[in-house]
């Protein structure tokens, strides 16, 4: 898979805010997950697109102590794809149990 394109883009805000007392948020942001996981669709052709169909997608799952660390509201693709392997739509469950202990 080419991923030239994809490189370009940005994934952004994995943090959030605190829903304290009067529904009003806390100053603090933080990172509220334990785990990501991205996913790209990779069909070359608009003839060949299924979004129904999980062999055409990547997953990557990545832990979140690792977004953590970059003290960054965003990641490229380039950081993702460096920091796991692909993954199968059935090797998901097991990487997110891995990733997460």
């Amino acid at each position: 898979m080419d991923y030239a394109a994809a490189h370009q883009t940005n994934l952004r805000r994995f943090d959030g805010q605190e829903l304290g007392p009067l529904d009003r948020h806390f100053e603090e942001r933080e990172i509220r997950a334990d785990v990501f996981v991205f996913c790209l669709q990779t069909a070359q052709t608009h003839r060949e697109y299924d979004p129904l169909d999980i062999s055409q997608w990547h997953f990557w799952v990545i832990n979140a102590s690792k977004i953590r660390e970059r003290s960054t509201r965003s990641v490229g693709l380039s950081f993702v794809t460096s920091n796991s392997p692909i993954y199968r739509w059935d090797q998901l469950k097991s990487a997110v149990a891995d990733v997460a202990s």
